[in-house]
């Protein structure tokens, strides 16, 4: 299955907080996390906070769905954007409440210069406190043997959480690989996760996210990309003369299993022109207008992705 940003295509129902974990047909990967991110920040810059919170909502959803286990950093990134749109949209509470996420979840981290930040804002973060934390005292975690439960991107040996605030609650099993992902209000922890007290040993498979910081960049994508037409003297020779097999997901067009990464204006000017010199008119066409519309929501223009990947494949 061609993985996808619609949330149509995640099998789940909006809602914070979630009694049970829902079942996920796609999943969502990091790099589609960052670039979502990345069209937030854009979109607060110009001061449009109806698409900030558009985008938002959806990928506050779509986590539930991540391919892996999230990073404290991008966790913390995406606290503080919810946190700044909802002081726009004067939703007091909201505010406050992704502001103190994002000062447990990355304490010392500066504010980006990518977010722009009313003046008046910092008279929220200084007015804060920090929330109380409880321990489900008597009660162990519920998971398979040798996993683990990761709250907010950090293992969590013990039922302990945060009051007053959102929580991310992943489920991952003996190799690290993720189970299940919810949502929860402040202490309320999902009951089908607690049991009788255990002893909770740390995964083999876990790294410490502050003993071992990791990249913040997504990792490099396998394979050859087109160059820009800019740095060639001639346009590209097509470098198939059927395809056998297609696919899309995040940004990476895979064609005959050589990835095409898209992300960048650089990279879509190469495979773009690449597209032409195959004489795939048609994909070339919708190729444009789907990253037009991801450029201003990623999760937007699903039906012109689609149908680049039809023409693609007849």
């Amino acid at each position: 299955m061609i993985a996808s940003l619609a949330l149509a295509s995640l099998g789940v129902s909006l809602g914070t907080t979630q009694a049970q974990a829902q079942p996920c047909e796609g999943k969502f990967a990091v790099e589609e996390w960052h670039e979502a991110m990345d069209a937030v920040d854009r979109a607060v810059s110009i001061g449009n906070i109806d698409l900030s919170k558009k985008i938002l909502d959806q990928i506050q959803e779509a986590l539930t769905c991540s391919e892996s286990l999230v990073r404290p950093s991008d966790l913390g990134r995406f606290a503080q954007q919810m946190s700044v749109t909802a002081f726009y949209g004067q939703e007091d509470d909201d505010a406050t409440q992704w502001a103190l996420l994002s000062m447990e979840v990355v304490p010392d981290a500066p504010w980006p210069d990518t977010l722009p930040q009313p003046s008046s804002y910092d008279d929220l973060l200084v007015s804060l406190s920090p929330p109380e934390r409880v321990r489900r005292d008597g009660e162990g975690w519920v998971v398979p043997k040798r996993g683990g439960v990761i709250i907010d991107g950090r293992l969590a040996m013990r039922p302990e959480v945060t009051t007053s605030i959102p929580h991310l609650v992943q489920v991952a099993d003996h190799k690290g690989q993720l189970l299940s992902a919810r949502w929860i209000d402040g202490a309320a922890l999902p009951a089908d996760l607690l049991g009788e007290p255990v002893e909770v040993s740390i995964p083999k498979w876990y790294i410490d996210p502050d003993a071992r910081p990791r990249s913040e960049q997504p990792p490099p994508v396998l394979g050859s990309a087109p160059l820009p037409a800019s740095d060639l003297d001639e346009k590209p020779e097509c470098p198939w003369k059927t395809i056998k097999q297609a696919s899309v997901a995040a940004s990476t067009v895979t064609i005959n299993k050589t990835p095409y990464p898209v992300r960048t204006e650089i990279a879509q000017a190469g495979f773009l022109d690449l597209l032409y010199a195959c004489e795939e008119f048609e994909a070339a066409g919708r190729f444009q207008k789907w990253r037009a519309a991801r450029a201003i929501n990623p999760f937007d223009g699903s039906m012109d992705r689609d149908a680049m990947m039809r023409a693609l494949s007849d």
